[in-house]
């Protein structure tokens, strides 16, 4: 049986149908909210990597996450009528409709809240928070509706992550995200896995100057980055005001799906938006430094690629930032929290650039230390490793 028939459910299937057991090898189904090969989201490429992962461990996997299709079969399950949220009920059908083929599988694996229809689990179960939405709720409560703040803390949050915590292991991207977790979920199964990035993909050119020629990049500019979306939560108000106060830098806004950026190419800015995930390595490496604002983030891949590239980050305390820069001299990139107000991130930010700008040595001393960084913490293999240690955790994986 599939959940092909289920509404708002589709399934995408890497090697057999649910029906197919394949001999000698162990199965896996990974509840998510989207495509991952339709979409180009942190998640989606968390879900890719861990697909290849599980392949190469003798696992079959099925990935169902929502979408839509015609009404062709009559649901098992009636629409929760507490549910008024289309994503929570969409990810609720996927999770009971799990229900009926959780049998054929071995573990199931979820993002975040998507999977907390299927609470609580018949067979081993992990859960893996690549944030937490309480947190993420209170970290931006002053600029959204009370409305909004209510839905992201209370129902996303406290309701269906909470849920998301029962019976399963549960992995933390980082030490923040496992604390907050823990606090406002009260998760006991609790594993820090940090995200691994393939340093076969980021690592530093040593033809930066050819880069530049080819993205239309000053040879000689003093080059800051942003790497992330367009959107207030990712501090863009703050980013505008860094880059008015550095007039001597040149930016170059790398950009996913987000809010229309009002940025333009020009003497002092760059845009580049919505390119493929290997081509960003590239893009790093015509930089000096990637400046990190955001107000949140539970793990924030753009520094851990920045890292791997090479490049001094300066960043506020969130997501690795406090554990991957906790060492000097990356310790004095690492900018104070928005609770000290918006106004002395903006002044340390600046100050940090200037000092990045005029000391040589300091920002070649952060260049080996990011290296070092990534080797040591961020390395893909390791994180691996640590995963399929996290699956023995939950009950079945290879020993």
């Amino acid at each position: 049986m599939s959940l092909a028939h289920l509404d708002y459910a589709v399934v995408v299937t890497s090697e057999a149908t649910s029906d197919t057991k394949a001999p000698m090898k162990k199965k896996c189904a990974i509840l998510t909210s989207f495509d991952p090969y339709s979409f180009k989201g942190g998640i989606e490429t968390y879900t890719r990597q861990l697909l290849t992962v599980l392949q190469a461990n003798d696992f079959t996997v099925d990935i169902y996450h929502t979408g839509r299709l015609p009404h062709t079969h009559k649901m098992k399950h009636a629409p929760s009528p507490f549910l008024h949220s289309p994503f929570l009920h969409s990810l609720y059908q996927v999770g009971q409709g799990f229900y009926q083929v959780d049998h054929l599988y071995d573990i199931v694996i979820g993002h975040a809240f998507f999977g907390f229809g299927y609470t609580p689990p018949r067979i081993p179960a992990v859960t893996i928070f690549h944030s937490t939405h309480a947190q993420y709720a209170e970290a931006n409560r002053m600029l959204f509706s009370p409305a909004w703040y209510f839905e992201v803390k209370y129902l996303f949050g406290l309701g269906a992550e909470r849920l998301s915590t029962i019976g399963r292991q549960c992995i933390a991207v980082s030490e923040a995200v496992a604390q907050e977790i823990t606090t406002h979920y009260g998760a006991a199964r609790v594993l820090t896995l940090p995200t691994g990035v393939d340093r076969t993909t980021f690592f530093p050119r040593s033809n930066k100057g050819q880069l530049r020629d080819q993205f239309g990049i000053p040879r000689e500019a003093f080059v800051g980055v942003f790497l992330a979306r367009w959107g207030i939560d990712k501090a863009v108000d703050v980013l505008e005001k860094i880059m008015a106060g550095t007039p001597d830098v040149f930016w170059l806004l790398i950009l996913g799906t987000g809010e229309p950026c009002p940025y333009k190419d020009g003497p002092r800015t760059k845009v580049i938006e919505n390119i493929a995930h290997d081509e960003v390595a590239r893009v790093l490496s015509c930089a000096d430094f990637l400046l990190h604002p955001s107000r949140y983030e539970g793990f924030g891949l753009s520094i851990a690629e920045a890292l791997a590239c090479g490049l001094p980050v300066i960043a506020t305390p969130v997501g690795i930032a406090p554990t991957a820069l906790r060492q000097p001299p990356l310790r004095s990139l690492l900018l104070p929290s928005y609770s000290e107000g918006a106004e002395r991130v903006i002044a340390a930010a600046v100050e940090a650039i200037g000092r990045l700008q005029r000391e040589p040595e300091l920002r070649h001393a952060c260049m080996r230390a990011s290296l070092t960084v990534a080797a040591r913490t961020l390395d893909l293999q390791q994180w691996e490793r640590g995963f399929l240690a996290a699956l023995a955790l939950a009950g079945d994986a290879p020993a």
